[in-house]
């Protein structure tokens, strides 16, 4: 039965697959769009029928049932010669998404039209050319829309540059910090903490809205006394031509030297000590061929020293000339000439001016400003690289480098504890190996044999540094946890870092005890240190989540770790005998007390959490565990306390004119008395703050009128110093400073700031 006889089309044996004008002619047809021979025939059209399109060859892909023709694809073909740059990421993205979109409609419409042809129904009746009119005009309409925006697509990637976008944050991410004036103190800063205590916030809201309190009263005499001190003692310093008339006679000038390296040095390696000792002596035989280098470097070693000088008569006085031996040092870093000070020796003078700011209070809080120009002239001084990287090294000059190197990582890390920012440097900046455990006369120039490490139970002078190196690089990824904005650390990664640190600090302990009896060990002051600068990031990473124990006990854990680590920090604290005592203390003793930086800021944490622990038991009832931290009687965690505000009383009694540390540890204390009490919490705490701030009252009036009594030696011209005269060169320190910001004020606690005048410094 033929086509004309039944109406209905005569189905195919098998497909055509040539293009309409190759079948009427006859001629092999390479099946694509356009094919060959319309090429070569300048055909206007190559088209295929429905059931004949081609199979994808070559560049050509299939795109469905119906017509493509060559005139109807400019969009195809502007796709095909502008493809998607890779480094714009939104455009080339869409132009993908598109292509997909465009593959996997065609197919599932080449799927169903397949089956609908092999129906054969009558009911499916066919074109004047043999085609499926509703369902080709449905495919073809998909079809140009999907084309249209294709060509947008790779228009819009045309036109746009090929630049990556950053990526885009539209969630708010909260603040980890506590804003203080115009500084931002982050989550490791002892600040954050001081947000639990609700009453004493209430009694501050309460002081501010009545400035005719006594409260009010009595604090603003004390910062009236506190600038009056300052002023007594400020330092209107000029450039000397020559900084050797700062240096003492030569007897105080050794005892404040060897106060420098039995302490500092020996945990912050800076110097060789036997080239430094050398050229000590050299100077004492002839001061004028001594280098300004090294006598910057003299100065800045007895400045450190002046902190545990043992002389009570002339300790004040050097103190005070401490601060004008740490001004002519920063001065001569920060000069003109600054390019001639990226060096090994410029890396000593930045390392030890950081230190002396500590130890003598001066600006010790804004270490970590001055860090970060620290790491960067070590960096630019190429100490982030391990000598192995450098042509023909002497062991001595390695491992000068290396222990540089591992200071300046180290008043990192420390520093941007103290400050609450990012430590701004990873492990992976840097690949300078730790230090040998060596002594200095194993490096010496003049010593040629080869440098042979010795086992870590051997004490040498460097065994503490590298016992710090080994804890460094988990210490650094603390702080950046802690103290990244971005951040949002997990409780298993904080059980992880803190099991981690653990372990290293029980095995740093137990290799100092097994150093050989017949040999020497650390000093008190040594081991105390040491423990202070890493028992610290224990308590900083576990706060957080010691705070929400109190309403989730899935976080117990935390807050027994921050207690221990606390009662471990406070347990250094010295006695009140000691503090009431007028003679001096050891090493240890002298740097808390008179100290800034982290001998201020370390403390203030662990007390905090041990009152926080304290006010928590009391509210609990009952308690939910029973562990070795409740064993401890509540009798010494408030021992411990009273300790803490002792010490703060002394600090103040040794020049410190910030008052609040004193005020806000025995407002708390008073809380907590009146709990245990059952009595007012309210009237107890303003009894608290106005005795605290009569007794800060008298230490600071006292301290004043000693000032004003002592006889100090005064040049004409006002200038403070040890009765040296120089003549003015006409250069004034803020003539000469390159960062004009660095005013050297101890900064004050947020807690009763709005207390102050506006114009109130320190």
């Amino acid at each position: 039965m033929n086509e004309n006889a039944t109406g209905l089309p005569r189905k195919r044996r098998r497909p055509a697959l040539a293009c309409e004008k190759c079948r009427k002619r006859k001629i092999k047809c390479d099946r694509n769009t356009p094919c060959d021979q319309c090429i070569r025939t300048k055909s206007e059209t190559c088209t295929y029928l429905v059931d004949d399109s081609p199979a994808p060859t070559g560049k050509n892909r299939r795109v469905g049932m119906g017509y493509m023709t060559n005139s109807s694809t400019p969009s195809s073909r502007m796709s095909h010669e502008n493809p998607p740059s890779k480094t714009n990421l939104s455009a080339a993205g869409a132009f993908d998404a598109l292509t997909d979109q465009f593959s996997i409609a065609s197919t599932k419409d080449s799927a169903l039209m397949e089956r609908q042809g092999n129906e054969q129904t009558t009911e499916s009746l066919t074109d004047p050319q043999g085609s499926p009119a509703s369902t080709v005009e449905v495919l073809m309409d998909r079809v140009h829309q999907l084309e249209q925006q294709l060509a947008d697509a790779a228009r819009i990637q045309t036109a746009e540059p090929a630049t990556v976008s950053l990526p885009m944050h539209n969630t708010t991410l909260p603040t980890k910090g506590v804003f203080s004036k115009t500084r931002l103190f982050g989550q490791s800063h002892w600040m954050n903490s001081v947000e639990q205590f609700d009453k004493v916030r209430s009694l501050r809201h309460s002081a501010e809205c009545d400035p005719n309190s006594d409260i009010f009263s009595l604090l603003n005499k004390c910062k009236r006394l506190g600038r009056v001190y300052k002023a007594q003692h400020s330092i209107n310093l000029s450039i000397p031509p020559d900084f050797r008339c700062y240096v003492p006679q030569r007897k105080t000038s050794d005892q404040l030297v060897q106060a420098y390296l039995r302490t500092s040095e020996s945990v912050y390696r800076i110097l060789h000590v036997p080239s430094f000792q050398q050229e000590y002596d050299s100077y004492w035989i002839s001061p004028q061929s001594a280098s300004t280098a090294f006598v910057v470097k003299l100065l800045l070693v007895m400045a450190i020293g002046t902190c545990f000088y043992q002389d009570p008569a002339e300790s004040t006085s050097l103190r005070s000339s401490s601060v004008q031996w740490i001004y002519t040092a920063q001065f001569w870093l920060s000069s003109p000439l600054e390019k001639s000070r990226i060096n090994l020796t410029g890396v000593q003078v930045h390392c030890l001016l950081l230190l002396a700011r500590q130890t003598s209070a001066t600006d010790g809080d804004l270490i970590w400003v001055s860090a970060g120009s620290l790491l960067r002239t070590a960096m630019h001084s190429g100490l982030h690289r391990d000598p192995r990287h450098l042509p023909k090294i002497s062991a001595f000059q390695s491992e000068s480098r290396r222990r540089l190197w591992a200071t300046v990582m180290e008043i990192m890390v420390q520093s941007s504890m103290d400050s609450g920012g990012p430590p701004l440097i990873s492990c992976q900046d840097f690949d300078c190996e730790p230090p040998s455990n060596v002594d200095d006369w194993q490096i010496d120039e003049n010593v040629k044999t080869p440098l042979v490490s010795r086992s870590m139970d051997t004490f040498t002078q460097t065994s503490l540094q590298v016992l710090l190196s080994r804890s460094l690089p988990l210490r650094l990824e603390i702080a950046k946890l802690i103290n990244d904005f971005r951040s949002d650390a997990s409780y298993d990664e904080t059980i992880r870092l803190g099991t981690e640190l653990t372990a290293l600090i029980r095995s740093n302990s137990l290799l100092v005890n097994a150093f050989s009896k017949d040999q020497a060990k650390p000093t008190a002051f040594q081991t105390k240190l040491l423990d202070l600068l890493t028992q610290r990031f224990l308590l900083a990473l576990h706060f957080p989540f010691a705070i929400k124990a109190k309403t989730n006990l899935n976080y117990y854990f935390s807050r027994k770790i921050c207690l221990d680590s606390s009662l471990s920090l406070l347990s250094y604290s010295p006695s009140p005998a000691i503090l009431s005592s007028q003679t001096q203390g050891d090493d240890y003793t002298q740097a808390i007390v008179l100290g800034g930086g982290l001998f201020r800021n370390i403390l203030p944490h662990a007390a905090i959490n041990v009152c926080l622990e304290l006010i928590t038991q009391l509210q609990e009832d009952p308690p939910p565990f029973t562990s070795s931290s409740r064993s401890l009687s509540r009798k010494e965690l408030h021992k411990a306390i009273e300790d803490y505000v002792d010490l703060s009383a002394r600090r103040i009694q040794a020049g410190e004119t910030n008052v609040k540390g004193h005020l806000m540890a025995s407002c708390i204390l008073a809380q907590i008395d009146a709990m245990e009490a059952g009595t007012s919490v309210e009237q107890g705490m303003v009894h608290a703050v106005k005795k605290s701030l009569e007794f800060c009252y008298q230490l600071l009036k006292a301290k004043t009128e000693e000032s004003e009594a002592q006889h100090l030696d005064v040049s004409s011209d006002g200038r403070q110093g040890i009765g040296v005269e120089f003549e003015d060169n006409g250069l004034g320190w803020n003539d000469v400073m390159l960062d004009s910001s660095l005013d050297f004020e101890l900064p004050d606690s947020w807690l009763f700031s709005s207390w102050m005048p506006v114009d109130a410094d320190g």
